[in-house]
């Protein structure tokens, strides 16, 4: 990287702090990377020499697995009988999960309650699919059964916002 491309980015800080001085400057880093010539080309250590995924995929491409997660929620919900007012939202969620879940996901190992990840992990199982971390389901449920969807880049409100079954609630059994 040159100097002026290291002054331009907006990380310049974390930049200079990574400059490698040549073996026989008795300069420090600040005054090394100030008395160089602006075109001068400082090599650069990085942070990190891998990636943590390297290799791996990350939750973001499991695209197969996104739209089994969507079958899977269409296939265990139920609509809540509510209708959208005026402006297209639902008072509350318009669908709930199957009333045998009691948990979005267990914590502990000895937990014996049913959690809707690891259902949802046992459905991958049983389809050939390799499991995700029981954080990601919960994170799918948000971003495609939420309160809100973006469409066209303007957020409103979602007619599939779906929430677990309220066990403990005064709502009306379905």
């Amino acid at each position: 990287m040159t100097k002026s491309e290291i002054v331009s980015s907006p990380n310049v800080n974390r930049l200079i702090r990574q400059i490698l001085r040549p073996e026989s400057c008795l300069l420090s880093i600040g005054q090394f990377f100030s008395s160089s010539a602006a075109d001068a080309r400082v090599e650069l250590v990085s942070d990190h020499t891998e990636h943590g995924l390297s290799g791996k995929s990350c939750n973001r491409t499991k695209i197969v697995e996104r739209k089994l997660f969507s079958e899977f929620v269409a296939a265990h919900r139920t609509p809540t009988g509510r209708t959208t007012d005026r402006n297209g939202r639902f008072h509350g969620a318009a669908y709930y999960l199957d009333g045998n879940w009691t948990e979005m996901r267990t914590y502990k190992e000895d937990d014996t309650r049913l959690s809707f990840s690891t259902v949802f992990n046992k459905a991958l199982l049983a389809s050939g699919m390799p499991v995700v971390h029981p954080d990601v389901p919960l994170r799918w449920m948000q971003e495609l059964f939420g309160t809100t969807r973006r469409v066209d880049g303007i957020v409103g409100p979602s007619p599939e916002h779906t929430l677990l079954y309220p066990h403990k609630s005064d709502a009306c059994p379905l």
